[in-house]
């Protein structure tokens, strides 16, 4: 099988780097939009704070004994996790590989500033491929396809993308991290909706859930707001 390509090049100093790793710089290059937001937190977070990270997002690390104190060890915007298969993989706004006081950790990034958690099951499951795909991602956390069509896609597979990525890191624990940069919280029902469905308990906005076992990973759900740049 073609590999999928795991080398990146220099350090990240000055927010403007991302920009041409975005799929399309011109629309998400804009001050407000999550992209631009994620940015400038995550890469000034990386030089200035403790633990090389944002404070918002350290501070709700440090709710779960697991994670208190996370350090950055390495990462990388606009990565991809390949799924099921090689095409279309999940492109995580930021993937961070932390360092925990025993262990490994890793976080999904997906960056918000008002926008949905993307199309609902129900829509985006127009194609046999899309089918297979979402029979693989409910078997990926124990549910039935048939009660999913009212969820939100985005949520299934940037969830999934966490224990994948912290599997490949021998990792034993992850967390999909909503980053909310928008002016009012938005698109909760969703997102507490998605992580009943998959088992998470006391998921919701401004905290870190309970950990749940996924595929022998321990899996947490967090939604941080912090401030436009």
């Amino acid at each position: 099988m073609k590999n999928y390509p795991r080398l990146y090049g220099e350090p990240l100093k000055d927010p403007l780097q991302t920009k041409s790793l975005l799929r399309d710089p011109e629309l998400h290059w804009k001050k407000g939009r999550s992209a631009y937001e994620a940015a400038h937190s995550w890469v000034t977070g990386n030089i200035n704070h403790e633990g090389g990270m944002p404070r918002p997002v350290r501070n709700m690390l440090n709710q779960a004994p697991e994670w208190t104190e996370a350090e950055v060890a390495v990462g990388l915007f606009e990565h991809a996790t390949p799924l099921d298969t090689l095409q279309r993989p999940s492109s995580n706004d930021l993937l961070v590989v932390c360092r925990l006081q025993e262990a490994l950790g890793v976080m999904a990034v997906e960056a918000k500033a008002g926008e949905p958690f993307g199309e609902l099951v129900s829509v985006w499951n127009s194609t046999p491929g899309r089918s297979a795909r979402l029979a693989w991602a409910c078997d990926f956390f124990d549910v039935e396809a048939e009660s999913c069509g009212g969820l939100r896609w985005q949520l299934f597979h940037r969830t999934t993308s966490a224990i994948i990525e912290a599997k490949r890191f021998h990792a034993p624990h992850a967390i999909m991290l909503v980053h909310d940069f928008g002016e009012k919280v938005s698109w909760r029902d969703d997102y507490v909706a998605f992580a009943e469905t998959i088992g998470v308990t006391n998921a919701d906005f401004g905290r870190l859930s309970d950990p749940k076992l996924v595929g022998g990973v321990s899996l947490r759900m967090g939604w941080v707001r912090d401030s436009s740049s």
